[in-house]
């Protein structure tokens, strides 16, 4: 989940640009900026500890904004399947950029150290899909993707159906399948905006939808796992485009 910071008026927008440059970027992702007052941090969970720390610097040297959103992991974008050819060198400068020391996690299946499965996520998956697809130009390596459901981690090839989203960032997708959609429409694992009869109203937890980025507080409920939210709006649109395909 994004942290959008909104600085006041007061904050002249060559601060807000500094403050950006050199106070924040380097502790985490900042997606597009619309407006110079706003600021969209997307931290991962082992950024937010500075990143918060950063803000309350902020805040103590007398500069006035306010934040919604909070730290959330960020989501897995897909599992990508790479097999390096037999005459490529595994001690390349390629290879180790590759990690994937910085680019994502790997996992090499067996002891075959030419074969790679990654899970990128979205943060990830266009500098590594980048840095793959100019090695598969030198017919260094060759890769396959394979959608995850957000909800259950779930591979396209172990489930029957998956319905796309827009990402977070330009070029990426989120994925939730059938099962999800079906488990969600069930209200099983889901957070409900509305308060118990006779139950303290509490404050609503800032959760938004990942399809639509709606709030808890607008609409009936959220489907919930580590990497995601699915509003209950969602849910049903999803579950409608699911039957349209089956009936095709």
């Amino acid at each position: 989940m994004a942290i959008r910071v909104s600085f006041s008026d007061s904050v002249p927008v060559e601060a807000i640009a500094k403050i950006r440059d050199s106070r924040l970027r380097g502790l985490c992702n900042i997606l597009r900026q619309d407006d110079p007052r706003v600021l969209h941090l997307n931290p991962t969970i082992n950024d937010c500890a500075n990143v918060k720390a950063a803000l309350r610097e902020l805040r103590n040297e007398g500069i006035s904004f306010t934040t919604v959103g909070d730290c959330k992991r960020p989501r897995t974008a897909s599992l990508v399947t790479a097999e390096f050819d037999e005459n490529f060198p595994l001690d390349m400068p390629e290879m180790k950029d590759i990690g994937f020391l910085g680019l994502c996690k790997d996992t090499r299946p067996g002891n075959n150290p030419r074969s790679l499965v990654l899970r990128p996520t979205e943060l990830e998956y266009v500098d590594l899909k980048t840095t793959l697809t100019e090695l598969s130009e030198q017919a260094a390596v060759r890769f396959v993707e394979e959608p995850v459901c957000c909800i259950c981690l779930a591979g396209a090839s172990n489930v029957r159906q998956m319905i796309s989203g827009p990402g977070l960032v330009a070029g990426t997708e989120i994925f939730i399948c059938g099962d999800c959609i079906h488990r969600g429409l069930e209200k099983d694992d889901v957070v409900d905006s509305k308060p118990v009869l006779g139950e303290a109203r509490q404050p609503v937890p800032v959760m938004r939808c990942d399809f639509c980025n709606h709030g808890l507080d607008q609409t009936e409920y959220l489907l919930t796992s580590d990497e995601a939210y699915i509003c209950d709006g969602c849910l049903r649109l999803c579950s409608q485009s699911l039957g349209e395909t089956t009936d095709q």
